[in-house]
């Protein structure tokens, strides 16, 4: 994936971010049933937790509210009209800064896994 902003990519490939930041790939996928699971955990800061947008193509068609500050799974289940590559993209938008970088509002994107006809 092709990460923006500045986030710590790990030598196991995940992914922490400390500021705002997106993650994009080039997926490709067959027409049918799709399933993104994501495994992620943040910061919960001033009662609000990180924010984790999912879009494939031009479609948002996920929202996870990353609740957690252990690692837990997020899925959403769509559909692929046509056969082909497309742009999978998961962003995070709502970061707050604190005079102590790990008392912010941040999040951690460990694995991020696409199946597709219903497995």
């Amino acid at each position: 994936m092709n990460p923006s902003g500045k986030p710590f990519i790990s030598p196991d490939g995940a992914v922490a971010f400390w500021s705002n930041g997106e993650l994009r790939s080039a997926v490709y996928l067959k027409k049918g049933s799709v399933t993104i699971s994501v495994k992620a955990h943040g910061n919960t800061v001033d009662g609000e937790s990180p924010i984790l947008l999912v879009d494939l193509g031009a479609r948002t068609i996920g929202k996870f509210v990353i609740d957690s500050r252990v690692s837990k799974g997020y899925t959403i289940n769509t559909a692929v009209g046509d056969t082909g590559t497309t742009i999978l993209g998961l962003s995070f938008s709502n970061h707050l800064a604190k005079p102590n970088p790990l008392a912010g509002r941040n999040l951690a994107i460990e694995v991020v896994t696409i199946t597709q006809g219903g497995g």
